[in-house]
């Protein structure tokens, strides 16, 4: 089970990087919200797999 956990988190922590990465070099106003949106999702499932 910590094997799981600790791949989710890595899953999770990967697309947040790459989500901010795209988000940081957009010049689209509505792209930019979307791409905010997955960041948060991301970082938000970290934070509650960290919590379980």
């Amino acid at each position: 089970m910590v094997m799981v956990r600790k791949l989710k988190v890595l899953w999770h922590a990967f697309w947040s990087c790459y989500h901010r990465l795209l988000y940081d070099s957009c010049l689209d106003r509505q792209m930019r919200q979307q791409l905010l949106k997955k960041v948060e999702y991301h970082e938000d499932s970290i934070r509650y797999i960290d919590a379980a």
